[in-house]
Order: C-alpha cells, then sequence, then structure tokens
C-alpha cells in the first residue's frame, strides 16, 4: 500500500521461504517468476512455487571375478608347501580389482648344495589391475656344479714319500661354493740340502685360506750353493812395509755360500819405520784381525801421523757492552798452549785486519766479529782460525720510546682542537727533540734527560689541556649565568634555569670558580634571591586561590546539601497528636548531620528547639513538654523541622519544614486532620495555561470545626522547580515551560500528598 506516486515494492521480509517438500515423490521445484525486492509492483501480481515430481531408477551393476595363481618351481612357500596357490578378486562392474599384500605368497627357504635363489616371472603388486585371469611364477635356479685342479711340483729334491713325481688334487663344489685346500692335500717336502744344494722354497706357498679359482701349479725348487770370494787390501799411507815396500798388498779368501772366511795371521803384513820431521808413529783404521769374518772386499790402512796442532784452551768470549761514548774491548783475552794467541777484526766470513796480539776494540753500537787463532811454536802446527760475534748494544730506549708514545697519544688527542692550538704545539716541538735521542749511538746520561724532558712536556701540555677545559667550561657557566633575567623580571617560571645555572657552578672545581667574574657571580645570587620572593609571593596567590576554592565549594556543597535537605522537608513533616503527647515524623537528609524540632503553643514566640536530633538515621520524635512543662491540651501549638548539618564545629540549618499547625486532645472546638486526599495525581497543562488542584480533608472529630485561617490556610501548596510550573496559594497550576515536576500539597498539621505535573 501507499499514495498516488509512491513506488510499491516488496521488502525482503515480505517474501515468504519455500518449506521442505522433496520427498519420496516430489524434488526440489521453483518459482515461476522469482520474486524480488527490487522489482516495481504496478499490477495484482501472482508468484507461484512448484514442486516437480520425479522418477529415479537404479540398474544393478553385473559382478565380476579374476583368478590369479601363484606357482613356485624347484621350491616351496612360507608354509613348506609346493602346491598352487590360487586367489580368486570379486567385485562389481566398474570396480578395480587389486590384489591386497596379505594375498600375495611369500617365498620359502630353498637354496642349498643344489639350488640358488630364483625370481619371479612377473612381480606381483597391490597397485596392479587384475583384468583377466593371471599366473605368477617363481623359479629357482639349479646352480652349476665347479672343479678346480690344483698341482705340487718338486725340483732337484722328494717330498716326504722320497717320490719325486708331481702330486695332484681335485678340488669340486657348486658354483658360490668356495674352493680350498685341505692341510692334508699339502704334500710336506723331503731332505734334499747337502754340499751342493741348501733348502729351497715354493714359488707360491701353498695355503688353506687361498680360494682356488683356477687350475693351480705350486712348485717346490732347491737351490745349488753359490762359491764365495772376498778380496782384502792392505795400504800403509806416508811409510812403508817391513820389505821397505810402499805398493798394496792383497789376500784372496775363497769358499763356499754358507762359509765363513777369515784372514790367517801371515796373511797379515808388518809395518816399517816412518816417524821423522813431519810425521809420528801411525796406527790402523781398524786392525786386521785371524778371528773377524770377512764377510765383503775389505781394505785395512796404516796411517802415520802428522805433528800436533797448538790448542785453544780457552777461547775469548765477547763482552757484554753498552755504549758510552768510549772506545771499548770487544772480547775476553783467549789463551792456548802450543803457541801465540792472536787476533784481528772482519766480517762474518773472514778477518780483513792484520792479526795481532792486542784484543780489538770499538765506540759505536753495532755487531762486530772477532776472529782469533793460535800461531803455533816449533813443535805444533798453527790452529784453523775462528770468530766471535760480540755486540756494542745501544742504550735501553724503552722508557724513552714509552714517554714519547705517550706523549704522541697525547698530542693526537688534542691537536685537532683548536682551543689547544698552542699547548700542542709546545708538546710537538718536545716529541721531535726527544726523538733526536732515540739513535743507537746515544749515552745514557743523555737518554734519562731526554726522557725528563718530555715528561715534563706531556705534564705541562695537560696541565695546559686543563686550563684551557676549565676556561671553556667555566665560560659556559657563566654565559648560563649571564643569561637569566635580571633580579627585577626574575618570575617562578625561571626556577628551572636557575637551580640550573647554580647546580653547574657549584659542580665547578676550585680553578674553575675562579674564572668566573664576581659580577656574574653576583648576578646568579640576586637571581636566587629574587626567585626566593616569587615563590613566596605565588605560593600566597596560591595559598589564596585554594582558600577561595575551598570556599567556593564548601558554598556548593551547601547550596547542594540544602537543596536536598529542604527537598526531604517538602517531601514529609507529618505531626499527629494522641493522648498527652503529639508525634513528629519526617522524611530522612542524607545531607543532614542531625536535626532540630521546634514546638511552641500559637502566639508564643519560639526561641529554642523543643528537641535536638544527632544523628540522620532518626526521623521520628515524640514531644510531650512544650517549655519544659507538660502540654496543655486545650491549647493550640505549632510544629516544624530545621535539619542542620555540623560545619567547622557548628550547627548551620539547611532548611525548614512547613509550619504543622494542632490542637490539643481537650480542645472542645477544633478537631485536627487525620486524613488528606487528591482528587487527581496527575495534571497535563499546556505552557502558558493553567489548571487548579482539587483536595479536601478529612477531621480526627466532624463534629468539630477545622483549625482557624488565623492560624493558618486549610491548604498549602509548593512546587519542585518553579521555572516548568508554578502553583499559588489557592492551588492554581500555571505552565512556565516543557517538562514535568511534582506539586506538594499539604494540609495544616503537615499531612503531604504529591501531583505530578506535564508541561507541554
Amino acid at each position: 500500500t501507499g499514495h498516488d506516486g509512491d513506488t510499491l515494492k516488496l521488502t525482503a521480509d515480505q517474501i515468504p521461504a519455500v518449506g521442505s517438500k522433496p520427498n519420496d515423490t516430489y524434488k526440489a521445484g521453483s518459482w515461476d517468476v522469482t520474486p524480488s525486492a527490487d522489482t516495481e509492483i504496478t499490477g495484482a501480481t501472482t508468484y507461484t512455487y512448484t514442486y516437480a515430481p520425479y522418477t529415479y531408477t537404479y540398474a544393478q551393476k553385473d559382478s565380476i571375478s579374476q583368478t590369479v595363481t601363484f606357482k613356485v618351481v624347484n621350491g616351496s612357500w612360507n608354509d613348506g608347501t609346493t602346491t598352487d596357490k590360487t586367489v580368486t578378486l570379486t567385485g562389481y562392474e566398474g570396480d578395480t580389482l587389486k590384489l591386497t599384500a596379505d594375498q600375495i605368497p611369500t617365498v620359502g627357504t630353498k637354496p642349498n648344495d643344489t639350488y640358488k635363489a630364483g625370481s619371479w616371472d612377473v612381480t606381483p603388486s597391490t597397485e596392479t589391475e587384475i583384468t583377466a585371469a593371471t599366473t605368477y611364477t617363481y623359479t629357482y635356479a639349479q646352480k652349476d656344479s665347479i672343479s678346480q685342479t690344483v698341482t705340487f711340483k718338486v725340483v732337484n729334491g722328494s717330498w716326504n714319500d722320497e717320490t719325486t713325481t708331481d702330486k695332484t688334487v681335485t678340488l669340486t663344489g657348486y658354483e658360490g661354493d668356495t674352493l680350498k685346500l685341505a692341510a692334508d692335500q699339502i704334500p710336506t717336502v723331503g731332505t734334499k740340502p747337502n754340499d751342493t744344494y741348501k733348502a729351497g722354497s715354493w714359488d707360491v706357498t701353498p695355503s688353506t685360506e687361498t680360494e682356488i679359482t683356477a687350475a693351480t701349479t705350486y712348485t717346490y725348487t732347491y737351490a745349488q750353493k753359490d762359491s764365495i770370494s772376498q778380496t782384502v787390501t792392505f795400504k800403509v799411507v806416508n811409510g812403508s812395509w817391513n820389505d821397505e815396500t810402499t805398493t798394496d798388498k792383497t789376500v784372496t779368501l775363497t769358499g763356499y755360500e754358507g762359509d765363513t772366511l777369515k784372514l790367517a795371521a801371515v796373511d797379515i803384513p808388518a809395518v816399517g819405520t816412518k816417524p821423522n820431521d813431519t810425521y809420528k808413529a801411525g796406527s790402523w783404521d781398524v786392525t786386521p784381525s785371524a778371528d773377524t769374518a770377512i764377510t765383503e772386499a775389505t781394505t785395512y790402512t796404516y796411517t802415520y801421523v802428522a805433528k800436533e796442532a797448538s790448542v785453544v784452551t780457552k777461547a775469548p768470549e765477547a763482552k757484554t757492552l753498552t755504549y758510552n761514548g768510549q772506545a771499548q774491548e770487544l772480547v775476553t783475552a783467549g789463551t792456548a798452549t802450543g803457541g801465540e794467541m792472536q787476533y784481528a777484526l772482519g766480517t762474518k766470513d773472514a778477518a780483513t785486519e792484520p792479526y795481532t796480539t792486542s784484543i780489538p776494540a770499538a765506540t759505536n753500537a753495532g755487531t762486530y766479529y772477532v776472529w782469533y787463532k793460535v800461531i803455533g811454536d816449533a813443535n805444533h802446527n798453527s790452529t784453523e782460525p775462528n770468530s766471535v760475534e760480540a755486540k756494542i748494544n745501544p742504550v735501553d730506549k724503552t722508557d724513552l720510546n714509552t714517554a714519547i708514545e705517550e706523549a704522541e697519544a697525547y698530542y693526537e688527542s688534542i691537536k685537532e682542537d683548536d682551543v689547544y692550538a698552542q699547548v700542542a704545539e709546545a708538546l710537538k716541538k718536545a716529541i721531535d727533540e726527544a726523538k733526536k735521542y732515540t739513535n743507537d749511538n746515544v749515552a745514557e746520561k743523555e737518554v734519562k734527560e731526554a726522557i725528563d724532558t718530555i715528561k715534563a712536556a706531556k705534564v705541562d701540555a695537560e696541565e695546559g689541556k686543563k686550563k684551557a677545559d676549565d676556561t671553556v667550561v667555566a665560560n659556559e657557566v657563566a654565559d648560563a649565568i649571564n643569561a637569566l633575567p635580571a633580579s627585577d623580571k626574575v618570575a617562578t617560571t625561571d626556577k628551572a634555569a636557575i637551580e640550573a645555572a647554580r647546580k653547574a657552578y657549584d659542580a665547578l672545581t676550585a680553578d674553575q670558580k675562579k674564572k668566573v667574574s664576581a659580577d656574574t657571580l653576583k648576578k646568579l645570587t640576586d637571581a636566587e634571591t629574587a626567585l626566593t620572593a616569587a615563590e613566596k609571593k605565588a605560593a600566597e596567590d596560591k595559598a589564596a586561590a585554594e582558600k577561595k576554592a575551598a570556599e567556593e565549594k564548601a558554598a556548593r556543597e551547601l547550596a547542594a546539601a540544602k537543596e536536598e535537605a529542604q527537598a526531604a522537608m517538602n517531601e514529609q513533616v507529618t505531626v499527629t497528636q494522641k493522648g498527652k503527647k503529639f508525634t513528629v515524623k519526617w522524611k530522612k537528609s542524607s545531607a543532614a548531620d542531625g536535626y532540630y524540632v521546634y514546638a511552641q503553643y500559637c502566639g508564643k514566640k519560639i526561641t529554642k528547639p523543643a528537641k535536638t536530633i544527632a544523628k540522620n538515621t532518626t526521623t521520628k520524635t515524640t514531644i510531650t513538654k512544650i517549655n519544659g512543662k507538660k502540654i496543655n491540651q486545650k491549647r493550640q501549638f505549632r510544629v516544624y523541622v530545621v535539619p542542620y548539618k555540623i560545619i567547622d564545629g557548628k550547627k548551620v540549618a539547611l532548611g525548614k519544614s512547613t509550619v504543622a499547625h494542632l490542637v490539643g486532645a481537650k480542645s472542645t472546638k477544633y478537631s485536627n486532620v487525620k486524613k488528606l486526599t487528591l482528587t487527581k495525581k496527575k495534571y497535563t497543562v499546556k505552557v502558558g495555561k493553567t489548571a487548579k488542584i482539587k483536595a479536601k480533608v478529612t477531621l480526627v472529630n466532624k463534629n468539630k470545626k477545622h483549625i482557624p485561617k488565623s492560624h493558618g490556610a486549610k491548604f498549602r501548596y509548593k512546587s519542585s522547580d518553579t521555572s516548568i510550573a508554578t502553583v499559588d496559594k489557592n492551588g492554581k497550576i500555571k505552565g512556565i515551560k516543557k517538562g514535568t515536576c511534582t506539586i506538594y500539597v499539604y494540609s495544616i498539621n503537615g499531612l503531604m500528598k504529591k501531583a505530578k505535573v506535564t508541561i507541554k
């Protein structure tokens, strides 16, 4: 539905969903036209959903079957049988027939002396489709027989049975067997060796461990002994034999292999007489002996020895020397026998200066080679020259080099900073001067003086750097102080800067503080004094602001408490009279600490509470006396409640209930109200319009009169929010603005009823 010009369309929830109809008779159906929330409906429309009946026929499959036969030839299955095993595979048309793993029989243990392991003609598989009757055959293969011949020969001898003919052994088995000799198949050798022959050997030693893979021949051969011959030559050097000849004498010894050849005593020639001015008696290099076997050609030499050489009994030794600017002997003096010790300077390979008896000396640091030899006397030959390596060491400059390295390291650390330019220049000059004393030919005194000088220069540089650093640091602090505002401009916001400046100044060393001027320091102290004054004023201002805020907060809290307490008093303060007393009830105020209950005879001034309630949880009390005396039940009196709050030790009134007027029980004319009723409890009024609340009361004694108007109106009215609606003394409501509020209606003795008012 809609209005002329509207576009009518279905909504999604207006299209019914289809139920679940399909079963044995029906299949899923379809809409003739599919309903859509997007299609405009311009005329009466019908959508029809129709289920279609269906028929489905199943066709029975043909069964299929295939046979698989397993054969084993010349062997058995694992169960020991040798018969064929047949498996029939069955299924339906379209099925794939395959063997399962447990349908394939496993082969038994056939291989032995005759047969070896076989194989399947086609390997059965659980993956292969069986489409026709199938046979798998496992065939064991018969082993081939094998045979090898071993022949044993003996040459120039016999076997233990004294025959000399060949011995033959035939080894047989099957394919795969290892053919080996047995120990008793190897013949042992007889006894051949004599004067002509020695023991022989196998060309290849027969073994029971060696596999025989081909026809084999082992030959044992006795070897004929070799003839032996050795020559012995006797030589004499620088002399002659007893027959005064000097030619070599030769002896030839002969025999057979295995014989021991030795000299006879007569084969050894005797030595003649040689010693003279040049030679002394000599000796054999090896003494000829008739007891020594001659195993190879041998020469014995007799040599006459020349005179003895002179001897160096103590060789010169290099001294431990250090450069001192003076010439120093390089070695200690050597001693000798048979001649005189002489010395010469030279290179590592030879003397280059004449030999003298003086010990060579040198001045400069360096390595020297002192050559020495003994010049033999008439009875001794001179010795060959020898040398001693001697050094004059430079003064140890480890401390000097360390001092220079330390000074250079310090120089490198400061040279790039312009602040230290003068300090660095002086230190560099001292370093260059100290390096002049690092060469080898510098005396110890000069080195020590250079060490002291460079160390002092480094200390001066460190002090110079410290002074420069002190100046930089002091200037930074002075800049921070001078950046502070003048004392008459200091504010509390400058505190961080002033404290930072003071902290920076206090952190300076005594030397650094001396570089900060008195005027600059005075600016800091003046700023601190000004900051103290500014902080004092700020604290006073803050305290005043906090006091004001606290007072405002207390005022807001008091106003809220008064509003809450007055609302409670508006809700209920009821006074009832019975016998010689009357009871006062009121609604609890959460803001109040206690309540004053006032009671007095009409026409009399109220000066103090009839009762003070010190707990806000107590909302009911009984009055039995007025002005300290029993209540006069013939008179009229008034009662009201004032909630109070204790603030700074004082009780502050928060509000006041309506005043209830009552008469005593013995009044002859008047009666109290026992019930208040409203004609309506809800009113709706438009803004600017009015409505009248109607109320009535019921007296305790209907034969008596209501309390006179001189004591109070019969009905009193109050609005909970006069910005929404007001109510006058006659109960006329006036709408002020839209909203809701409550109109309270009170009887003269405090009974209360509420009416809800809605302003539209």
